[in-house]
């Protein structure tokens, strides 16, 4: 007997890339639906990002999710531009990438604001 895995509509993605490992979180609203986590790899390809996701996803949803944001912020800009075309590939959305002189509502006090990683904002912006 096979399960039947619910459609979720309107999801948001939200990627942090970092040194070791990228969190994938997918959110129906403010409820986590689920969550995946890849090495960080700098020689991934961008075909190898979509066809890694598609994977996990259909393996946890029963088929790609409906996305309608996908927000990203990343320590490794080497991996930026590969995941996002991944990203860009799955659901015709570019993703918002939280990088310096994004404007996230966040006061940054600190004397090299630019130095500051995206991650650090983003985890003051979710608190």
């Amino acid at each position: 007997m096979s399960k039947v895995r619910e459609v979720i509509q309107d999801m948001t993605v939200v990627v942090d890339v970092g040194n070791t490992s990228i969190a994938f979180g997918w959110f129906a609203g403010k409820e986590l639906r689920s969550e995946h986590h890849l090495s960080t790899q700098e020689q991934r390809t961008s075909d190898e990002y979509e066809a890694l996701l598609a994977l996990l996803l259909r393996r946890r949803f029963g088929c790609l999710p409906k996305v309608s944001r996908i927000v990203m912020c990343s320590v490794v800009p080497s991996i930026s531009a590969s995941l996002g075309v991944a990203l860009q590939s799955l659901w015709g959305i570019a993703p918002l990438v939280v990088c310096p002189g994004v404007k996230t509502g966040v006061p940054l006090r600190v004397q090299e604001p630019h130095a500051l990683g995206a991650d650090r904002v983003v985890n003051a912006l979710a608190a």
